[in-house]
């Protein structure tokens, strides 16, 4: 399907609120009651609109191709990271911070998101033979998260 977006900054999502309130202002003070102030609420309700999902960054307004007026906020989302991380566990101090691997990115992270963190001892022996070198079996299926790591 074909939708129109309209791309905006921290800037321009905090002034395309202000505009839509001014819009509201205008056409509520031209309009008749009570057309008027039905009007500067539905302005002021959707300025308030785009504040809250830009909140305080980015957004974009995006529109079916069959309406394109109706520009509704979606909030824009953080590139994906596809670069390897590493975090180390000591006992008695939990988890260190996680580390980037240098100069690495890799198309093939997409399939299996989480860091390093989330292989549990166990999961690590199994993907290492017994020659203490790594294996090659697959990596396990879905996340897993540290606190659930054992």
């Amino acid at each position: 399907m074909v939708e129109v977006e309209t791309h905006l900054n921290e800037e321009a999502a905090a002034a395309s609120a202000e505009i839509a309130e001014l819009i509201g202002a205008v056409v509520g003070a031209a309009l008749s009651s009570p057309f008027g102030e039905i009007a500067e609420l539905y302005a002021q309700l959707r300025a308030e609109w785009i504040r809250r999902v830009a909140n305080g960054g980015p957004c974009k307004l995006v529109s079916p191709w069959i309406f394109p007026g109706a520009l509704i906020p979606v909030r824009k989302q953080a590139p994906e990271d596809f670069k390897m991380w590493w975090t180390v566990f000591e006992p008695g101090q939990g988890w260190g911070a996680d580390e980037k691997f240098a100069a690495h990115a890799s198309g093939a992270n997409r399939r299996w998101p989480c860091s390093m963190t989330a292989l549990s001892a166990r999961t690590a022996a199994a993907m290492t033979t017994s020659s203490g070198t790594p294996s090659t079996a697959r990596r396990p299926a879905g996340p897993t998260t540290p606190s659930s790591a054992g």
